[in-house]
């Protein structure tokens, strides 16, 4: 990102007024797909991590991954199961609570740990109230449940997620997803 740009991008965060900023991807058709990957770059993690020490006044910074899982071991069509991966401290700015087990740890994204937390309501289907150490398998890698979120109303929040997603999804460390099933 450029000096002016950044600027200009501090600029308009500023007059928002808001405390939430969301950066998606750019809906390309297919006829022109090849020249965006031709023209560009992309956001990558560095640049989110810019956005950290440009943006002062941001009590923290995250990002999301959504993954489509070929194969699993789950009684689960595949298309609708939602595996998503998080950056460190995502959990909280989505204000994922944990019912049971525990929440993913720093050192789970540091060493890329093959550990996820369930959705309340994918966890009941899969494994009643025994989903706490169990293991899915996701594509061809095994991860253990290691916490079951609590149960989330569908909310119009606006963070970028739709949080209802959540007690059906799989989330997972981003290092993890990208490491382990995108290789």
């Amino acid at each position: 990102i450029g000096e002016g740009a950044q600027r200009e991008i501090l600029q308009n965060i500023e007059a928002l007024g808001k405390n939430t900023v969301h950066i998606r991807h750019k809906g390309v058709d297919d006829k022109n797909l090849g020249e965006v990957i031709d023209e560009s770059a992309g956001l990558s993690l560095a640049d989110v991590e810019g956005i950290r020490e440009l943006v002062l006044s941001a009590r923290s910074v995250g990002y999301l991954a959504l993954h489509h899982v070929g194969s699993s071991n789950l009684a689960v069509d595949t298309a609708n199961l939602v595996v998503a991966g998080v950056s460190e401290g995502m959990m909280e700015i989505l204000d994922l609570d944990v019912a049971r087990g525990r929440t993913l740890l720093p050192q789970d994204h540091l060493a890329a740990q093959r550990v996820v937390v369930i959705g309340s309501e994918l966890a009941q289907t899969l494994f009643g109230d025994d989903a706490l150490g169990q293991f899915v398998r996701l594509d061809q890698q095994y991860f253990e449940v290691v916490g079951v979120l609590a149960p989330r109303l569908n909310t119009n929040l606006d963070v970028g997620f739709d949080l209802g997603l959540a007690n059906k999804a799989l989330i997972m460390p981003y290092p993890t997803l990208h490491e382990q099933l995108r290789p």
